[in-house]
């Protein structure tokens, strides 16, 4: 399975680059405890926050859970207590 996570810039564009690299970590560890074994791609654009995803049985459903996983890295994450 892959999944391509761009984030928008605008949730992200006044972290440090520790915060970044903490936000990032946590993301990824989150979606691989959902989906282990698959091939993950995070990066950022301008654009909005966008899911791409293949080989899964159920893309929308794939993309429903992502999307609320990065909404709760973003406000709920651990990495904000650092």
């Amino acid at each position: 399975m892959e999944i391509n996570i761009k984030l928008s810039d605008a949730p992200i564009s006044q972290l440090s680059d520790r915060s970044y690299q903490s936000l990032i970590s946590e993301l990824k560890a989150r979606v691989l405890e959902v989906y282990p074994g698959s091939y993950l791609l995070i990066t950022h654009d301008s654009g909005p926050t966008t899911f791409q995803t293949k080989g899964f049985h159920d893309d929308n459903e794939a993309h429903i859970v992502l999307h609320e996983l990065v909404e709760d890295v973003l406000k709920h994450g651990h990495w904000l207590k650092q």
